[in-house]
């Protein structure tokens, strides 16, 4: 298992779209923060200020919205780039050949995919605090505790969103397939709020395109959302293995 996660990362590192995705996450954060700063600067003489509402708390906000949005879309994104070369080159045939277990295929590649996110989470808010500190400067601790009320928490939740997507990956390989994933991740929420049967209703919450945090309900603590995200996150992994060992390479 430990080598096949090696030749995972060591695949990951000689892919171009490896790099691709990392410098779009460095461009796409910087250019989230120069527009900020220009959008709320003014000349006065000789001097550029900033205007004072500029605060860590307003950026990591805007980031933080940012985030929880396009995170789904992060993920979709992330397992493709994960598949790329297997749809290209099937080099799935040649590790089933040698023998190795599907379920030890399936989940070193839901594990090289949840480290690339991270990888493409950690460079985006790398350059989100370096970009603010050189242009605005100010106090350092919002984006720290950022890192623990933010990013770590939502890591459960993003990594059901791969273990979704890791599944149709697997067992689909069609452009159109991607699109109507797409098209359904995006849509599905419109489309239930026009149903309006209790039951319906009842379950959105728990649905996984519904799943926010924070939520209204902690168990122990914790928030009820982290606990159904490892719920997913186990369901999609153990259904994910179920239909792979059963499928036709």
């Amino acid at each position: 298992m430990f080598r096949l996660i090696r030749s995972e990362f060591y695949q990951l590192l000689k892919s171009r779209s490896f790099y691709i995705f990392s410098l779009a996450a460095i461009l796409l954060t910087l250019l989230t923060v120069l527009g900020i700063y220009y959008g709320n600067t003014y000349e006065e003489g000789t001097e550029i200020l900033i205007r004072m509402f500029v605060t860590p708390d307003l950026i990591l906000e805007i980031y933080g919205g940012i985030l929880t949005f396009v995170g789904p879309y992060i993920c979709f994104i992330v397992a493709i780039i994960a598949f790329s070369d297997e749809i290209k080159l099937r080099t799935f045939i040649n590790s089933i050949s040698f023998g190795i277990p599907r379920y030890k295929i399936y989940l070193s590649k839901f594990l090289m995919s949840l480290f690339l996110g991270i990888i493409g989470i950690s460079l985006s808010y790398l350059t989100l605090v370096i970009s603010y500190q050189v242009l605005i400067g100010g106090p350092s601790q919002p984006f720290i505790d950022f890192i623990l009320d933010f990013i770590v928490m939502h890591i459960p939740l993003w990594a059901a969103y791969l273990s979704l997507f890791i599944l149709f990956r697997f067992m689909f390989s069609s452009g159109a397939i991607d699109m109507l994933i797409i098209m359904l991740w995006s849509f599905l929420p419109l489309i239930l709020s026009t149903i309006n049967r209790p039951w319906v209703q009842s379950i959105r919450p728990y649905l996984i395109n519904e799943l926010a945090l924070p939520s209204q309900t902690s168990w122990l603590g914790i928030d009820q959302t982290i606990y159904i995200s490892f719920a997913y996150v186990i369901v999609l992994l153990a259904l994910g293995i179920f239909l792979f060992n059963r499928k036709e390479i």
